[in-house]
């Protein structure tokens, strides 16, 4: 069954954005390296706060963009700093989903070359 383009955006989303991404190891905190100091309780903090935020404001552009999908709301009602954060979005997305498409090529094409079918019908 075919996925939409919401769906597999909304993928790409989860995965980039999971927790388990997202959350530095205690490990690589406690460990000084290159003669920096290790990240104190201070800078745990801020490092959250500005994960939570970044999170926050991505879910709030991925509800407009929800939104806006869904004809809830138009282009009029959006402002223009949120209208080129959508547009900026927009365009990861489908950079994300180019990747994704060539990387299925790839896959079909070693597939079918591995059967012996490239080649068969150019001669």
């Amino acid at each position: 069954m075919k996925e939409s383009i919401l769906v597999k955006i909304k993928k790409i989303f989860k995965s980039l954005f999971s927790n388990k991404n997202l959350t530095l190891s205690k490990a690589k905190m406690n460990q000084p390296s290159d003669g920096f100091v290790s990240l104190k309780t201070n800078d745990k903090e801020f490092i959250k706060t500005i994960k939570t935020q970044h999170d926050e404001n991505k879910v709030r552009l991925l509800n407009l963009q929800n939104k806006f999908s869904n004809g809830e709301i138009k282009e009029e009602d959006i402002s223009e700093e949120d209208a080129n954060l959508l547009r900026e979005m927009y365009e990861q997305q489908i950079e994300d989903l180019k990747e994704e498409v060539s990387k299925y090529k790839e896959e079909i094409f070693k597939m079918w070359e591995q059967k012996g079918h490239i080649g068969a019908n150019n001669g």
